[in-house]
């Protein structure tokens, strides 16, 4: 399976301008090929130990 690393973006809307306006990211999410979310987390680390966890949960336990 192949992953997708998304940035999670804070958003508002600006009246003033009638546009988007993007504030940061506030954590990554990791998204299989099948659609899947596998994790969610504030750093791009802790989403991929969290993903791969998911994947492998038995791994640690052999």
């Amino acid at each position: 399976m192949s992953y997708q690393i998304e940035p999670l973006r804070h958003r508002i809307w600006d009246e003033r301008v009638s546009e988007i306006i993007e504030l940061g990211v506030y954590g990554y999410r990791i998204v299989g090929t099948d659609g899947r979310t596998l994790s969610e987390a504030p750093t791009r680390e802790e989403a991929m130990l969290k993903a791969s966890e998911a994947i492998l949960p038995n791994l640690s336990q052999a």
